[in-house]
């Protein structure tokens, strides 16, 4: 997408609703849901914000925002899986 398509989009888009999601401590993340009038098409909008105030800004094509999705799940589900450890005995990993 070009500059000034980016930026036209921005101001004729209409908001369609947002997500506030705030983290332990002065960081949140502001996820705007906007459809852009002119390709009559939905987007997402993402902010990282620090008190407050926006720090980065994104803004994602639904299949994007779907890609996006998809990452953070595997990493949590990597998160929450059981951490392996290596048995000195015979050498290999467990778990």
């Amino acid at each position: 997408m070009g500059l000034w398509q980016f930026i036209k989009r921005q101001f004729m888009a209409v908001d369609l609703g947002y997500v506030y999601v705030s983290l332990r401590g002065a960081h949140s993340f502001r996820f705007f849901i906007k459809l852009d009038r002119a390709g009559n098409k939905k987007f997402v909008e993402f902010k990282f914000c620090h008190y407050g105030a926006a720090e980065a800004l994104c803004s994602l094509s639904v299949e994007e925002f779907n890609d996006l999705v998809d990452g953070v799940l595997k990493v949590k589900a990597e998160l929450e899986a059981p951490t392996r450890q290596r048995d000195p005995a015979i050498g290999e990993w467990q778990g």
